[in-house]
Formats: structure tokens, C-alpha cells, sequence
């Protein structure tokens, strides 16, 4: 039977104390590397205070988020952003022909 090494600490997405690696957010909560990875791949929110978890900018703490529904949003949102700014073009150019037929019709009849 193999001894398990036990930390002071407790991982509250496994609720083990299981001394493995752990990562510690931004908002300093500590979780074992493999539960956060696991828990950010559904909610990209820290389990304990409901903050958006801030990865760390480290190699020893690299977690790849594979998350369809955030990829998405991105996509979505930026398909949104790029159809306003077509409407926003179109409708300077059509108010500028406005401008130019009035100022014609003024300058005719005027």
C-alpha cells in the first residue's frame, strides 16, 4: 500500500488534500492543477469567490482551455462588431448622398 503525501491544504473542487501540483489564481485560491483545468473547461469563474479566473502567465502553470461555448462567443461577437461597422459605413454613405442631392436641389433652385 503506497503512502499518500497529504497537504496542509484543501483543493475545494476535489475536496482532497492529496499533495499534487496546485496552481494559485489571481484571486489567490489554490486548486490542484488538474481540478481547475478540469472546472475552467465548464465555468471560467473561480469556484469560491465567483471571480473570472485570470490564468497566471507562467510556464510551470500552463492550462490550455478547450471551451466550444467561449470560442463561440468570441466568434459571434466579433461577426456582431464587423456587421456594425458595415451599418455604420452605409449609413454615413447614404447620408452623405442625401447631403449632396439636397445641396444640388439648393443650389439649382435656390
Amino acid at each position: 500500500m503506497d503512502a499518500e503525501i497529504l497537504s496542509d491544504k484543501e483543493c475545494i473542487i476535489c475536496l482532497d488534500n492529496k499533495e499534487i501540483e496546485w496552481i494559485t489564481l489571481e484571486c489567490r485560491h489554490e486548486y490542484h492543477k488538474k481540478c481547475i483545468h478540469d472546472w475552467i473547461q465548464v465555468r471560467m469563474i473561480c469556484p469560491v469567490c465567483i471571480r473570472a479566473i485570470q490564468l497566471p502567465h507562467n510556464e510551470d502553470t500552463h492550462i490550455v482551455i478547450q471551451h466550444p461555448e467561449l470560442d463561440n462567443a468570441r466568434g459571434a461577437f466579433y461577426e456582431h462588431r464587423q456587421r456594425e461597422t458595415a451599418y455604420i459605413v452605409y449609413s454615413i454613405f447614404i447620408i452623405a448622398i442625401i447631403c449632396i442631392v439636397i445641396g444640388s436641389i439648393v443650389y439649382v433652385y435656390g
